[in-house]
């Protein structure tokens, strides 16, 4: 029955192969939080001198937390929405965008 719960939750991907996807995806997210950091403004007057790794999760904490939400949500119904197997490229790729995914579910919810 633990068992049958955990595939559930999964959705039919094996343990292994979730972890390593939540991996990448991760990975691609925070590379995409540190490039969007890279084009802060730094002549306002709000944002440090140095750049402080402190300072970037304090700024963009909701941002962050919603980002790995919907990197679960969206690994976990990849294979059902794409039709495809979910690959550690394509989990890179979900991590990446996941930012792009919240500003577009933002904009429907402004409608």
């Amino acid at each position: 029955m633990k068992t049958q719960i955990i595939n559930e939750l999964l959705g039919g991907i094996e343990l292994i192969p979730f972890i390593a996807a939540v991996f990448y995806a991760v990975v691609g997210a925070t590379l995409n939080l540190l490039l969007h950091a890279n084009t802060r403004d730094v002549n306002s007057r709000r944002t440090p001198d140095d750049f402080s790794y402190k300072f970037l999760i304090q700024d963009n904490w909701k941002r962050i937390a919603i980002s790995v939400i919907l990197i679960f949500i969206t690994i976990r119904f990849s294979q059902e929405i794409l039709g495809q197997q979910l690959t550690t490229y394509l989990a890179f790729l979900i991590g990446f965008s996941v930012d792009r995914l919240a500003g577009f579910i933002k904009k429907l919810d402004n409608k």
